[in-house]
């Protein structure tokens, strides 16, 4: 039987596949009750902050197909279409069919991720509880844990979803490869010499990539099971002075010390970013064999996800991960 951990290994290795609105022939002409939903709406075509809402209110409404939710920006965007999807052989189809699949993967895909993202598998007794509160300087309920550790999942998803697609953009923006560079110390354009041929990605930009939408769909799909603190694992390398700790084995991810005084501090980039660290360990527990500097600094891929999404990096990430002099050549 085909499990998850399959799905997320052959990332890795299937090859990539891009697709648009232009190849469900089926609703061919048709209006799509998405569209209807945006056609409705006030607002500047392409305002980002405006698209941005429409999608978060049209998922809020129910509305889980990511084609649909592309449509809605993409016909709001051009309304001289009526709705037309987008047809081969039509002029300025390669334009257009790029725009929808930017429009999929850059906005609609992580934010609906990060809305169907949720914590259904955790642990957390009363002398966890008890440990929880003392560390956060308050009495916390059961409730309020679930509530924090699933809002860092849906952050970890999301900004793990949005730089993995500033990534697979062609061409990839002179930030995005600044930023790949200083966080990585190579273009993201670079081949290492330890590909395989079976290797699908074509450069340790798409690689990076694959591994944080792997990263962000572990997170998603509920594969990962939480325990609230990490009192029952005290050890030598899990202290309640560290922010969380995780066992490949096992699929686990427990929180400690460190997480709950930074979420009862309102430090919500610190509780997110841990949750993709600690996921990023699961992920290449399952990737020994390609465990090659700097590809497989964990440091480094949050270090390019936070300052992606405009968030400080802190001290602990870049001790790890320094911010690389120098910058790739023009693309």
């Amino acid at each position: 039987m085909r499990t998850l951990i399959d799905e997320i290994m052959e990332m890795e290795t299937a090859p990539t596949v891009h697709s648009c609105s232009c190849q469900r022939s089926a609703n061919k002409g048709q209006h799509h009750g998405a569209f209807q939903l945006w056609a409705s709406q006030d607002g500047e075509v392409g305002n980002p902050e405006q698209e941005r809402a429409a999608v978060q209110a049209a998922i809020a409404a129910g509305n889980r197909n990511e084609n649909r939710l592309s449509d809605l920006i993409f016909f709001r965007r051009h309304p001289e279409r009526n709705g037309r999807l987008i047809q081969r052989g039509e002029p300025g189809f390669q334009t257009l069919s790029k725009e929808w699949s930017d429009i999929r993967g850059g906005l609609v895909r992580p934010w609906l991720w990060r809305d169907i993202a949720k914590v259904k598998r955790y642990v957390c007794q009363a002398k966890d509880l008890a440990e929880v509160s003392r560390q956060a300087g308050r009495a916390v309920t059961a409730n309020e844990v679930k509530n924090a550790i699933e809002e860092a999942v849906k952050n970890a998803v999301l900004w793990a979803m949005q730089a993995a697609h500033a990534l697979r953009t062609s061409p990839r923006s002179a930030g995005v490869r600044e930023l790949y560079w200083q966080a990585f110390g190579i273009c993201p354009e670079d081949v290492p010499n330890w590909v395989s041929q079976k290797r699908q990605w074509r450069d340790v930009g798409e690689l990076v990539a694959i591994r944080l939408e792997a990263a962000a769909k572990l997170l998603k799909d509920n594969w990962i099971k939480y325990y609230c603190s990490c009192r029952p694992f005290y050890g030598p390398i899990c202290t309640e002075n560290v922010f969380a700790c995780s066992w490949q084995a096992y699929g686990r991810i427990c929180l400690s010390g460190g997480f709950w005084q930074a979420w009862a501090a309102g430090d919500r980039i610190a509780t997110g970013s841990t949750l993709l660290h600690e996921v990023l360990h699961l992920y290449f527990e399952f990737l020994q064999h390609e465990r090659v500097w700097p590809i497989a600094v964990i440091q480094c891929y949050e270090q390019f996800v936070l300052r992606f999404n405009n968030l400080p990096v802190g001290g602990d990430v870049t001790g790890f991960c320094s911010i690389k002099a120098g910058a790739c050549i023009p693309a």
